[in-house]
């Protein structure tokens, strides 16, 4: 495995070390194998990714000027709340990324995106270990394109995307939006632990997301068609079909029908 170029520490709780690699295959995989000798407690960020992961395998573009960053740590929290992590990650992601001045969309799971035009921002991945009801971690993969030209992406990507830099006109210091980032995160983080899980889903639905929007949901080789009704406890969408019916969905490939 390559050396990190750098290690240095951040006012965090949760993951006060952080080594920066150059180019990674992945922040995820590299941060998986770090588990067998660190800790859960750090942070791998690079400044680019050959093969970033995004959701169900996909690849994440991650050139350049971007923040590609994977957050290891054990959370001393019940089990059960693991599935509201994507709901919660989104939501820190979306008050740091606000108070720059954006305007933000949630798409449920995991994809944050410009609200007046759907253009994809940024991502993140939850990926998670237990042991008989033990959290061992929990591994946030979070991808931010910031300081990026459209043009460093893919053609077939370019007009589905923005970036910071693209909607505000102006560059951001990534290692302080890495900092706000983590800080929202561990705020949240404790809010969960002190009160559960309700001001997560009350703060995630004060923010523009999917709720009351007519969505395609793709599981496996099933389409489900219906409105995003409400999230539950456990962060699931609940579908309510055509026929009235409502159907929750754990996981899924979600598109927006209609507004």
């Amino acid at each position: 495995m390559d050396e990190p170029i750098n290690k240095f520490r951040i006012n965090s709780s949760l993951c006060p070390y952080v080594f920066k690699f150059d180019v990674v295959s992945s922040t995820n995989l590299i941060a998986k194998a770090f588990l067998n000798y660190e800790k859960p407690g750090f942070i791998i960020l690079a400044n680019t990714q050959t093969t970033g992961l995004g959701q169900y395998g996909r690849r994440w573009e991650s050139p350049r000027n971007g923040l590609w960053f994977t957050s290891v740590f054990q959370p001393t929290i019940n089990h059960e709340f693991i599935g509201i992590f994507p709901i919660l990650t989104s939501i820190a992601v979306e008050n740091t990324l606000k108070s720059l001045g954006l305007d933000l969309f949630l798409k449920w799971p995991n994809d944050i995106l410009i609200n007046k035009t759907f253009k994809k921002i940024g991502g993140i991945l939850v990926e998670s270990s237990l042991t008989q009801n033990i959290i061992n971690y929990i591994l946030l993969g979070i991808g931010i394109n910031a300081n990026n030209h459209i043009d460093q992406f893919s053609s077939a990507l370019r007009d589905g995307i923005s970036s910071i830099l693209e909607e505000l006109k102006r560059e951001v210091n990534v290692l302080d939006l890495l900092r706000e980032i983590m800080y929202k995160i561990e705020f949240y983080i404790d809010l969960l632990q002190v009160k559960g899980v309700d001001p997560i889903l009350e703060n995630w639905k004060k923010s523009n997301n999917i709720l009351g929007k007519q969505v395609s949901a793709h599981i496996a080789n099933q389409e489900i068609i219906g409105e995003a009704l409400d999230i539950t406890r456990h962060g699931e969408l609940v579908l309510k079909t055509s026929n009235s019916k409502k159907v929750k969905i754990s996981t899924g490939s979600i598109s927006i029908i209609s507004l």
